[in-house]
């Protein structure tokens, strides 16, 4: 109970005043220890003397005293709990501040006792009306009530009134309460109610106590409230008891909230069942406990009483029976709606229905276990049904005919086909679920290809089945030419035919097996529910031919797949995937014919990859075939969706441009083709540089067939190449001739070595400085018997092409160390050095080394004396071109950077290149006159000696560019101003000068 605030009164303790008080005394000094306790403390607080109290802590007696506030002396002491009415104040001893608590049994506790006892089997209303009357009667008040909110104030729940109060108790409550109880969430007393200006006419009520009921939210739900005609008395206990007893009460007003719900639930579900078209029963502990009108007239009753009581169960036909009992049981377990299935029920009156039944779980507060069976009477269908069987015979014969010829199936669609099949054999046989299931090729299990479920119209898949777990039913199902399974739960006992996969509502089933060569691929499931379905022999035979009809599909679908891809094989490039040289021509014959029909023009280009042959042979087959993929993505990015783009083989590829407006159009599809390897092909950590030279010929100018055309296409492509490469040429009459000469020149070129048609002639390379003659290069000339002296850009790609650079490329070598020998004993000259030019191709052989080693040890000259010039293209392969340079240097063979400026070098990789000059192209030395170009010529030049390389500049022929390279400091240089290439007999003219 709630005391006094301490300090109400200041008293000076003294000992006998309090000795042989009816109350409990204790006295507390202020480290809050008992100095003092009377007997009547002792025996309220279970000690036999009193003395046993002192020097012991107050909250050893008290755990929830705290000093200074109000006491709730409820405690547990000598294991006897105790409720206690106390009084606390203040006084003083010997001049020090004690603490003076004053306490007594509550007698109104035990009140309170007797009457939880007398409602403690009570809830709801019942339990609001005995609270209002037990706390009127014992605090004596006239009035009691209990209401909850709602939009416009208090309603009442429960009240009662001692003095037949005239109106609703409500009426007497003041508003001003509840806005202070909805305000403050706590506990109102008006003492005279007068004094706040709502006296309420006619009545004599003068005081009111409040106490509000709260949610767990804190927010107002209602109050609890006396009322008295008079001030009232004893109002902290009531005050305390009406607390306690708020609690309950909100509890009690939900209860009383749900029940109101659940009875406005039960009167709709009532209406609802009335007026469903369906049978309703309510089925708990065995027993129906409802039915709705429809239902009752089913089972043949005339009132609820004649199904009450009985078991749904005993109205089953013999043959449903087992299979209605698991499916009320799998309901009841899974607590989840069942699926539709077929029975038959007999009523009281012995008339026997086909039905469709579907089980729900019911909630109910009454029991968990409460069913809800709905059942739909399809007497009528099922004759309907019967009558119709033999045509459905005669319509799965046809079924089966149009499901031979469908096109789906015969065109290898194996999706559309399985459903198609799927679909078909539902419709036809009349079950519920056709599943399509085929052995996955590498793992031991069924893969469903399609599920047909009849009754949603529905196709799906659902997961795989492993076999490892359903040994028995796969032996069967290899064994047997058919599964039949009548009744589910009657053939259980056939182990050999147990699915344990199978879903609960399945009653009766076929498994036909999908063999193809006699092997078995897969199954083809065919599910009824309902009443199990005695299957005859034409159903089953119509199972095993839709099996048939599944293998027909999956073998027609394997015959088209082979064949598309023998067509690709014979169509399409396998490595890159384009057309091929067969597809291009058969696509140039369409393309040429609807030219002619529409008087159009259109064009061929033919294209090859410069320097392709030599990325091939020195970094293999596997990144030269990288290269084609990239090649091929990169050209497709370039050209319409319209234009034909294949491969011919090897590097070569062929454009067609079947509609274009002018020629100008097609030099830019060329420039974008060409402009699409500007940028490096990385493959394997490598940066690749690759251009392409490209060949036009233009329909009808250019050929009026497909190999006219392609060889003209040709024709431009090699002009192209013999311009410098990437670059395209449109076709000319003149080219003809050139690639007739060309072939001749291939064919020519095979001999030239053993006829000795080659011959070496010389340059001079000067020292700038001492303009003396330091050196000289060697350069091969073909003295063909036809055509004459021919240069070396008449034939030395074509010897690339071939391959027959590298014999060619040798006896150079051989030719140039046999010359220098004859010069050192001839003419004394022991330090003239002659540079060779050596082609990327000889470069990167195998036997480069060996080779060069050998032709030294057989000529016997000095290393130093030969120098051989590489060309920036041997970078596509640093790190053999690094390793190969490192063996020429160590066999003390000079080597020079030809063409510098031009190609791939980077200063990164230059820097690391055992080399030891660099020669600059002649394009630069050309176009001196230009500030841009003396600018890059002088970054050559300093960079160069920056690394300690010498520098030669190459096509030297006016005056002005020898000043300005002098000036420069340029180390040599060569060109038609010191002089042309000479015969060696001519060269040595110029020793003696």
């Amino acid at each position: 109970m709630k005391g006094n605030s301490i300090g109400q009164n200041d008293v000076v303790f003294k000992e006998s005043t309090f000795n042989d008080s009816p109350d409990g005394v204790v006295l507390i000094n202020d480290q809050e220890k008992i100095v003092y306790a009377n007997v009547v403390a002792g025996q309220l607080l279970g000690y036999e003397r009193p003395i046993e109290l002192i020097n012991q802590v107050i909250r050893a007696i008290f755990p929830n005293y705290i000093r200074s506030e109000e006491l709730n002396l409820g405690l547990t002491q000598n294991k006897t709990k105790i409720q206690l009415q106390s009084k606390m104040m203040y006084c003083t001893v010997n001049e020090e501040q004690h603490t003076l608590i004053i306490f007594k049994k509550s007698e109104a506790l035990e009140i309170f006792r007797a009457f939880f006892k007398g409602i403690s089997n009570k809830t709801g209303e019942s339990f609001l009306r005995a609270v209002v009357k037990f706390i009127t009667e014992v605090f004596e008040v006239d009035a009691a009530i209990v209401g909850r909110m709602n939009g416009e104030g208090l309603q009442t729940l429960a009240s009662y009134n001692r003095h037949e109060l005239e109106h609703d108790i409500w009426e007497y409550f003041p508003a001003e309460v509840l806005q202070d109880l909805e305000k403050t969430k706590t506990s109102v007393y008006i003492n005279d109610i007068e004094e706040i200006g709502a006296a309420i006419p006619d009545t004599d009520v003068k005081s009111c106590l409040a106490v509000p009921i709260l949610n767990d939210q804190q927010q107002l739900l209602g109050a609890i409230a006396i009322l008295e005609c008079q001030p009232m008395m004893n109002t902290e206990l009531a005050k305390e008891i009406m607390h306690f007893l708020s609690y309950r009460i909100t509890a009690e007003i939900d209860r009383i909230r749900n029940e109101q719900k659940i009875t406005e639930s039960r009167r709709r579900y009532q209406e609802i069942i009335e007026s469903t078209q369906e049978s309703i029963y309510l089925y708990s502990d065995n027993q129906i406990v409802f039915a709705n009108e429809k239902g009752i007239k089913l089972l043949g009753g005339s009132g609820l009483i004649d199904l009450v009581g009985l078991d749904i169960l005993q109205f089953t036909h013999p043959d449903f029976q087992d299979f209605f009992k698991a499916l009320l049981k799998q309901s009841s377990e899974r607590k989840r709606e069942s699926t539709i299935i077929e029975g038959k029920l007999i009523g009281l009156d012995h008339h026997v229905h086909d039905v469709e039944v579907m089980v729900t779980p019911y909630e109910s507060l009454s029991s968990q276990n409460t069913l809800q069976i709905s059942v739909k009477d399809v007497t009528e269908q099922k004759q309907a049904q019967n009558f119709d069987s033999q045509l459905r015979i005669r319509k799965q014969k046809s079924e089966l005919l149009q499901l031979i010829k469908n096109k789906d199936i015969n065109n290898g669609k194996l999706d559309k086909a399985y459903k198609i099949i799927a679909e078909s054999a539902s419709n036809s046989l009349g079950v519920e679920r056709v599943n399509i299931w085929l052995y996955h090729p590498e793992r031991y299990v069924l893969e469903c290809k399609d599920r047909f479920e009849w009754s949603k119209n529905v196709h799906k898949t659902i997961d795989s089945i492993d076999l490892e777990d359903n040994p028995h039913y796969m032996v069967s199902i290899e064994k047997d030419s058919l599964i039949t399974v009548h009744d589910v739960y009657k053939d259980i006992s056939n182990y050999s035919m147990y699915k344990p996969f199978l879903d609960p509502s399945v009653s009766s089933y076929i498994d036909a097996p999908i063999r193809i060569d006699g092997k078995v691929i897969g199954v083809v499931s065919f599910e009824h529910i309902g009443m199990p379905r005695q299957w005859t022999y034409d159903e089953q035979s119509f199972s095993s031919s839709i099996a048939d009809i599944v293998a027909l599909a999956i073998e027609k679908a394997e015959r088209k797949r082979v064949e598309a891809q023998v067509e690709h094989l014979a169509y399409y490039d396998q490595l890159t995937k384009l057309p091929n040289r067969i597809y291009l021509y058969e696509k140039l014959h369409e393309v040429l014919k609807d030219a002619k029909k529409h008087n159009r023009e259109f064009v061929v280009m033919f294209f090859d990859l410069d320097q392709f042959k030599q990325i091939n042979d020195s970094l293999g087959h596997t990144v030269g075939d990288q290269l084609l993929l990239e090649v091929a993505k990169r050209i497709k990015t370039s050209i319409r969706e319209i234009d034909l783009f294949a491969r011919m083989g090897g590097d070569e590829f062929v454009l067609i441009l079947p509609r274009i407006r002018q020629k100008e159009d097609v030099a830019v599809v060329a420039e974008r083709i060409i402009d699409a390897f500007k940028e490096p092909i990385n493959l394997e950590d490598r940066e690749l540089y690759i251009t392409t030279s490209i060949g036009i010929s233009v329909y009808p100018d250019d050929g009026e067939d497909e190999e006219s055309l392609i060889k003209h296409a040709d024709s431009a492509m090699y002009e192209a190449k013999g311009k410098g490469r990437n670059a395209y040429k449109f076709y000319s009459s003149s080219m003809s001739e050139q690639a007739e000469q060309r072939l001749l020149l291939e064919m020519n070129l095979n001999k030239a070595l053993e006829r000795k048609e080659f011959i070496l002639f010389y340059q001079p390379i000067m020292d700038l400085n001492s303009n003396k003659m330091r050196g000289g290069e060697a350069l091969i000339r073909w003295n063909h018997p036809e055509l004459g002296l021919l240069s070396p850009i008449k034939f030395i790609a074509l010897a690339e092409e071939t391959g027959l650079i590298i014999p060619i490329g040798y006896w150079v070598i051989q030719s140039v160390c046999e010359q220098i020998k004859l010069w050192e004993q001839q003419y004394d000259m022991h330090d003239f050095r002659v540079a060779i030019n050596i082609s990327v191709v000889q470069f990167e052989d195998e036997r480069f080394i060996e080779n060069v080693k050998a032709i030294l040890e057989e000529t016997n000259i000095q290393p130093h004396l030969l120098d051989f010039e590489i060309t920036e293209s041997v970078m596509q392969n640093v790190e053999t071109s690094i390793a190969v340079l490192g063996e020429l240097q160590k066999l003390g063979i000079q080597v020079s950077l030809d063409d510098f400026g031009t190609g791939y070098s980077s200063l990164s990789v230059l820097k690391h290149l055992p080399i030891n000059n660099i020669k600059i192209d002649k394009s630069f030395i050309d176009d001196l006159h230009a500030e841009n170009e003396e600018t890059i010529v002088q970054n050559i030049i300093d960079m160069s000696r920056n690394m300690n390389f010498k520098v030669v500049a190459e096509g030297i022929e006016r005056e002005g560019q020898l000043h300005f390279l002098k000036n420069k400091l340029c180390d040599y240089g060569q060109g038609y101003l010191f002089n042309r290439p000479q015969p060696v007999l001519d060269f040595e003219k110029n020793f003696g000068q």
